[in-house]
């Protein structure tokens, strides 16, 4: 199955995300990725593609930003 990454900034944020996603039976896993530049760490979630329209109209739905990763090699 083919993975899909998510970048959402901010840990309380993606683990918001998270329990989201848990509730509607979308298994997806925390990570985190340091950046080098001023915005420090940024944090996300990885789940299987077949949810990725699900999954951002959860997030739209309440009021999370995120960017979608074209490639998922942290």
């Amino acid at each position: 199955m083919a993975r899909e990454t998510i970048m959402i900034g901010s840990v309380t944020y993606a683990m918001k995300a998270k329990k989201l996603l848990d509730g509607i039976g979308v298994r997806a896993r925390l990570i985190k990725k340091t950046v080098t530049s001023d915005r420090g760490c940024t944090y996300g979630l990885e789940y299987d593609s077949e949810y990725r329209l699900q999954v951002a109209m959860q997030l739209r739905q309440n009021g999370i930003s995120f960017q979608h990763r074209s490639d998922t090699g942290l």
